[in-house]
C-alpha cells in the first residue's frame, strides 16, 4: 500500500521535533512504566493523523528502548493546536526544520468525542506505516449516546496505566497507553467474547474498540469502548466501610466477653457460621456469598464455548504442569533471595515472621512440586487473571466484574494462557486478607477504628472476619460451580491446587511489598505462615 506523502512528512517532522523532549515528557506521566529503568533510546515509530472537523490530532506511537529488558511502545495522542491548553499538558516541540505547537490531545473534548464517533462510524485512519481501525459490536446501540446528547466527555482522573473517559454516563472509553504487540489485548478479547458469545450479564458490555494494524503483524489494541456502569464504588471500598462497622460491633462484643471470639473460628460441620459471625459481620456475609456465586458464573461463561480455540477449555498436560512448576519454583527462589537480602531493614516483629517463612522454604518448594507432580483433573480455561476486590464494581444489589486486561506488565502471550479458575479464587481470598489487615497499617478515607481498641485485639478480630468471609465466599463459589468440569473432580485436589495458588499469590506479594510498600509485608508473610501452620485450612 502506498502511503500518503503528507503522512510520511508528518512522521519525519514529529521524529525531528519530539525525539529530544519525549524523555522528560514520559517521566512526568503516571502511565509510563519505565521510570525505574535507564532509557537508551526513544524513537517515533508511527504517526496516525486523525481527520476530525476543525481540529488536527495525531496518534504517535513511541518506542522506548532500555539498557536492561525489552523495549516498550506507548500510545500518545497529540493535539496540533494554537488554542489554549493547560501548561502541564503541552510539549514545546520544535527543531531547526519545524515548529509544531503540541499538547495532550486527551485534554480536548472535541478529540475525545472524535474517538467515540470514530467507533460509531467504524472509521479507518491511515498512518505513515500502519493504519488505525475503529470497530463496533452488536452491543454498541445499547450504550450509545442519544443523538441530542451534547454533554462534554468526562475524563477520569487518577488513572494508572490507562486513560479513561465517560460519555454521557452511557459508555466509557479506555485507551491503553502501553501498546503491546502479540494480538488483541485480553480486555478486548474477553470483553467481546462475554458480550457477544457468552452473553454474561455481570460485565460491562463491549461496544467497540480501536486497534493498530501494520503489515502482517497481529493487531495491537489501542482502546476499548464499554458500557458505563452506574455504581457505588468498587468492592474494595465497600469492604473497608463494612469492616469499619464490623470492628465497632466486634469490639463491643469482645469487651463484654473476650472469650466469645477465642472459642470460634471456622464454620461448623454443617457449614453454618457461629452466631457471633452473623451478629458482627452483618449483611457483608450475604454480599460475599453473592460475589462467590458471580465469580463461579464468570468462570462458567469463560468455559462455555468449546468451538472457539481462544476459549475452548483444555485438559492439563504433563508439559504444562512441568512448566508451571518450574516457573513457580523459580519465582519462589527469587522471592526468598530478595527477602533474605532485606531482613536487616525489617522491623524486629516482622523480621521474626520473615525468618519463619525462610525456614519453611523447603516445605514451600515441596508443596509446589506435590500440587503439580500428579496429573490434574479439571480443565484449563481463560480466567480473569488479576482478580481482586478492586476489579469488582458494587451496584445497589449486585456486582459487575471489570478489567479483564490481566497484569499489564506481563506479555500478551502470558496473559491469554488458559489456567485453573482457582487462580482467580485465590486472588480474591488474598484480597479479603489484605482488606482485613491493611486498615491497621494505613489510613483509609471513611474507615475509622474503635478509638479504645488496641491493635493486637483488632488484628485478632480481623483474622476472624477474614476467615468467616473467605469461607462464605468460597462455599458459595463451590456450590455454584457444582459439578462443572473446569474444577478438579475431588475435594482433596481442589484444596491442594487452591492452596498452591494462594501461596503463589502471597509469594508475589512479598516481592511487591518489599519493592513498593515495605511496611505492608507483614500481610503476605502472615498469610504464608497461616498456610504452613494450617495446611488443611483452605477448604475447612
Amino acid at each position: 500500500m502506498t502511503r500518503p506523502a503528507l503522512h510520511l512528512d508528518t512522521l519525519h517532522q514529529l521524529k525531528a521535533s519530539l525525539t529530544g523532549i519525549l524523555g522528560d515528557f514520559l517521566q512526568d506521566k503516571r502511565w509510563f512504566g519505565g521510570k525505574a529503568r535507564r532509557i537508551t533510546a526513544i524513537e517515533v515509530e508511527d504517526a496516525l493523523p486523525l481527520e476530525l472537523p476543525d481540529i488536527t490530532a495525531t496518534i504517535v506511537l513511541v518506542r522506548v528502548d532500555y539498557e536492561v529488558g525489552p523495549a516498550e511502545i506507548y500510545n500518545i495522542p497529540l493535539l496540533h493546536s494554537d488554542r489554549s491548553v493547560p501548561p502541564s499538558t503541552s510539549l514545546a516541540a520544535h527543531s531547526m526544520e519545524v515548529r509544531i505547537p503540541l499538547a495532550d490531545a486527551l485534554q480536548d473534548a472535541a478529540i475525545l468525542r472524535g474517538f467515540y464517533e470514530a467507533i460509531e462510524r467504524e472509521a479507518v485512519f491511515q498512518g505513515a506505516r500502519g493504519d488505525l481501525f475503529a470497530s463496533r459490536t452488536s452491543a454498541f446501540p445499547q450504550i450509545a449516546l442519544s443523538k441530542d446528547d451534547t454533554s462534554p466527555p468526562k475524563r477520569i482522573t487518577g488513572e494508572q496505566s490507562n486513560s479513561s473517559t465517560i460519555f454521557g454516563r452511557r459508555s466509557i472509553l479506555k485507551l491503553f497507553r502501553r501498546v503491546q504487540p502479540g494480538g488483541d489485548n485480553p480486555e478486548l478479547e474477553v470483553g467481546r467474547f462475554l458480550t457477544e458469545r457468552a452473553h454474561f450479564a455481570h460485565v460491562p458490555p463491549l461496544g467497540g474498540w480501536i486497534e493498530y494494524r501494520r503489515g502482517d503483524d497481529p493487531p495491537a489494541t489501542l482502546g476499548v469502548l464499554q458500557g458505563f456502569v452506574e455504581n457505588e464504588g468498587d468492592a474494595w471500598e465497600f469492604t473497608l466501610k463494612s469492616l469499619a462497622d464490623y470492628w465497632r460491633r466486634a469490639w463491643k462484643v469482645h469487651r463484654q466477653d473476650p472469650k466469645t471470639f477465642q472459642a470460634v473460628s471456622a464454620p461448623n460441620g454443617a457449614g453454618k457460621l457461629p452466631s457471633v459471625a452473623l451478629e458482627t459481620c452483618g449483611d457483608y456475609l450475604d454480599r460475599a456469598a453473592l460475589l462467590g456465586q458471580r465469580t463461579a458464573q464468570m468462570h462458567r461463561a469463560l468455559a462455555s464455548d468449546s468451538d472457539d480455540p481462544a476459549f475452548a477449555p483444555e485438559p492439563f498436560t504433563e508439559s504444562f504442569q512441568r512448566n508451571i512448576e518450574n516457573t513457580l519454583r523459580s519465582n519462589a527462589a527469587d522471592t526468598f533471595g530478595l527477602l533474605r537480602s532485606q531482613l536487616h531493614v525489617l522491623p524486629a516483629e516482622v523480621r521474626d515472621d520473615a525468618q519463619r517463612v525462610l525456614a519453611g522454604r523447603n516445605e514451600i518448594q515441596a508443596l509446589i512440586h506435590d500440587a503439580l507432580a500428579k496429573p490434574l483433573s479439571g480443565l484449563r480455561t481463560r480466567i480473569h487473571g488479576d482478580y481482586h476486590l478492586g476489579q469488582v464494581l458494587c451496584t445497589p444489589d449486585d456486582f459487575v466484574i471489570i478489567d479483564f486486561e490481566g497484569e499489564p506488565g506481563r506479555p500478551i502471550a502470558d496473559r491469554v494462557l488458559k489456567r485453573s479458575a482457582l487462580q482467580d479464587v485465590a486472588g480474591m481470598l488474598r484480597s479479603f486478607d489484605y482488606a482485613a489487615f491493611a486498615p491497621l497499617l494505613n489510613t483509609f478515607p471513611g474507615v475509622e477504628l474503635p478509638e479504645s481498641a488496641d491493635r493486637p485485639t483488632l488484628a485478632l478480630l480481623g483474622a476472624k472476619w477474614n476467615r468467616w468471609v473467605s469461607q462464605t465466599f468460597l462455599r458459595a463459589y463451590l456450590q455454584e460451580a457444582g459439578a462443572d468440569d473446569f474444577l478438579p473432580q475431588n475435594t482433596a485436589e481442589t484444596a491442594l491446587l487452591l492452596r498452591l495458588h494462594v501461596l503463589s499469590k502471597a509469594l508475589f506479594e512479598i516481592s511487591y511489598e518489599l519493592n513498593n510498600r515495605p511496611a505492608w509485608i507483614r500481610i503476605p508473610l502472615a498469610g504464608i505462615l497461616q498456610l504452613l501452620d494450617h495446611p488443611e485450612g483452605v477448604l475447612s
